[in-house]
């Protein structure tokens, strides 16, 4: 990876069962996470700051472009200059990242 700060941005609903797991997973290839809480009813937001993401929550869901862009807004303000975006359910793997940055 490059010098620059990359940010994955994690929109989540509900994900408590997998949310720690992916965050962890993607911290050990970012520099930072964002998980953007959109209105869950469970701990998915207090699961994923204990895991070391910075959450922003919403109290009622405004659905996944909402929780995009302000998921892109967090990381803009803690200087990201890089964001890929990641499921919250453990679809995706951590892994391909550094492949996905590389060419930027």
């Amino acid at each position: 990876m490059s010098d620059d700060c990359i940010a994955a941005v994690i929109p989540a609903l509900n994900e408590e069962t997998k949310i720690g797991d992916v965050v962890t997973d993607v911290l050990s290839h970012v520099d930072l996470v964002v998980v953007v809480d959109d209105g869950s009813t469970d701990s998915t937001g207090d699961i994923a700051r204990e895991s070391g993401a910075v959450v922003i929550r919403h109290q009622t869901n405004k659905g996944y472009d909402q929780s995009i862009d302000d998921g892109f807004s967090v990381a803009d303000s803690h200087g990201a200059s890089i964001v890929v975006t990641f499921d919250a359910d453990g679809q995706h793997l951590a892994n391909d990242i550094p492949r996905v940055v590389e060419p930027i």
